[in-house]
């Protein structure tokens, strides 16, 4: 199931209460995009390193960019509010998943039938699963050193990135495409000049993309 802001709310109060005894303060929550992983916590912390326990102040996102079961979801989430149980009691690890993080994890999995895991990064079968049709713009490099690299962007960022690469002295060639195929769901667009390195399997599938021209302003197909 891919999860929505409903239901990632209401499991949230019903681990909250099962689970940690109703002692989280319900902080903002957000459905996200992400394609690498499936899950994240973030909290603000003051300029001396001691966190602002604050519940606005701090946030739980979710992927609904992944199809995951149920159950698999539920582990997802518990293992984010992991992550602020420590935040808000102000328990300081020795690591992201560190003897604190790793303690809980295994009390509540012992304990709840749970099977949380240290890691939730998306394995490639679920990655792959994303199949949804989006447009994806897309510029690929050629540098000086023979690298080659592809970069993903929203369409609002096209003239801005093409000019950005057109003033680095190291890119020699600069060649655009648009393409709906759900391969491209798996990267994050950029939003400075950064690229992944070309493979063959991306250049296999940019051979049924639309080659585009952009001459900084205004972007169309050949």
């Amino acid at each position: 199931m891919k999860p929505d802001l409903a239901y990632i709310k209401d499991r949230f109060r019903y681990f909250n209460s099962r689970i940690f005894g109703s002692r989280l303060p319900e902080p903002k929550i957000q459905i996200s995009d992400a394609a690498t992983h499936a899950g994240m916590f973030i909290g603000k912390y003051r300029a001396d390193g001691y966190p602002v326990t604050v519940p606005l102040e701090c946030c739980i996102r979710i992927s609904r960019r992944h199809d995951l079961e149920p159950t698999e979801l539920d582990d997802v989430l518990i293992h984010e509010m992991i992550h602020y149980w420590l935040w808000y009691n102000n328990k300081r690890d020795t690591a992201p998943h560190g003897v604190m993080f790793r303690h809980l994890m295994n009390e509540i999995n012992r304990r709840f039938s749970r099977h949380i895991t240290v890691s939730h990064r998306i394995t490639a079968e679920t990655r792959d699963s994303d199949r949804k049709v989006k447009p994806h713009y897309i510029l690929v490099t050629r540098w000086k050193d023979g690298t080659e690299g592809l970069t993903p962007m929203a369409r609002t960022r096209i003239f801005e990135m093409h000019d950005a690469f057109l003033r680095n002295p190291e890119v020699v060639e600069m060649k655009w495409y648009f393409s709906t195929d759900p391969y491209f769901n798996r990267f994050r667009s950029f939003q400075t000049p950064k690229y992944y390195l070309l493979s063959d399997e991306m250049r296999g599938i940019l051979a049924n993309a639309t080659p585009c021209t952009c001459d900084g302003h205004k972007f169309c197909p050949q």
